[in-house]
């Protein structure tokens, strides 16, 4: 379903979909998908389309029950304590736009065909975890600021080294002293703060006068334009170069 979507495909995707109710976003689930999702891809693709109620969330909010490689919900459930290949923009989303309830653990080994890892993650030693995974009912701000908010995390975590003043000082010049009064420290990098601290940034930065007129939603409006591929900065690139230690593809 979802590689359909991502591969330009959504007559596919539309086809499979016919049929369903539509149900407003408060209500319970409008679909329970279950399956298996063995790549972070598929996670990046739901944290995309959840900011425009695209694709499966055109009808309401859906019910994922899907089994994923442990080294996914670690990524899922990650913090700035974790290592930065695990914190990053998709992850922090996730935690905010969605609830992850942990189910049930299985050796990865019970499932056939085997996921082969592209690198030395041996996929037997591995489990699969069974989540649930359902967008949040309201994940703290309007529906108008989601794509705001979306834009506003994958700029200010792509990159480890990116600092909270200097950057915001960017969007409302002169604004530091407030960030420093709310106990962010001049050199603080975004990556230092939960997706919880990240969302009450976030809902600071646009309760100020400024945040309306300031040169931020230029910022969005060329991201939009551009497409919604993610920056990499340089601890990014070198892992796609060397591959993704916690990536599997299915077995030959």
């Amino acid at each position: 379903m979802w590689g359909a979507a991502t591969h330009g495909q959504e007559a596919r995707l539309q086809q499979a979909l016919d049929g369903l109710s539509w149900r407003p976003w408060h209500q319970g689930p409008c679909l329970r998908v279950v399956g298996v999702a063995h790549r972070s891809t598929f996670f990046r693709y739901l944290v995309r389309t959840v900011v425009e109620r695209e694709h499966l969330f055109q009808f309401g909010r859906p019910e994922l029950v899907v089994y994923v490689p442990s080294s996914e919900v670690e990524r899922l459930t990650s913090s700035p304590d974790m290592s930065g290949r695990a914190y990053r923009p998709y992850s922090i989303l996730s935690q905010i736009f969605f609830d992850l309830e942990l189910l049930r653990r299985v050796p990865a080994k019970h499932f056939y065909p085997w996921m082969m890892a592209r690198k030395r993650v041996s996929f037997t030693d591995m489990d699969m975890v069974l989540i649930r995974y359902t967008p949040k009912v309201d994940p703290g701000l309007p529906d108008s600021e989601l794509p705001n908010l979306d834009f506003f995390i994958r700029h200010c975590t792509v990159s480890k080294r990116r600092r909270i003043v200097p950057q915001l000082e960017e969007w409302v010049p002169g604004c530091g002293p407030r960030l420093i009064a709310l106990g962010h420290g001049v050199f603080s990098p975004f990556r230092d703060l939960t997706p919880a601290e990240l969302l009450r940034l976030f809902l600071e930065f646009a309760s100020w006068p400024e945040y309306s007129a300031c040169s931020f939603h230029n910022a969005v409006q060329q991201d939009a334009l551009g497409g919604m591929s993610e920056e990499l900065d340089d601890e990014d690139l070198a892992g796609e170069a060397g591959g993704d230690l916690d990536e599997f593809e299915p077995g030959r």
